[in-house]
């Protein structure tokens, strides 16, 4: 009887511990994104997104193949 209790103690303990929510890790702003009002303002902003673009759409697989819209 003790070995049973024993376990749904450690059990519990272990569930316990382990359904335990981490809100202030969650909450951690993006580092590598910007803010959506502060991004496309400025003409650097432009250009930087512009640039993005045209460096994923370089890449051989979508340079006249396999791009379908």
């Amino acid at each position: 009887m003790k070995k049973i209790r024993f376990k749904i103690l450690i059990l519990g303990l272990v569930a316990g511990v382990s359904l335990q929510s981490c809100k202030k890790q969650l909450d951690l702003p993006s580092l590598n994104s910007l803010d959506a009002s502060l991004a496309l303002t400025k003409k650097a902003g432009i250009e930087s997104a512009l640039n993005s673009v045209y460096s994923i759409l370089k890449r051989e697989a979508f340079y006249g193949r396999d791009l379908f819209l």
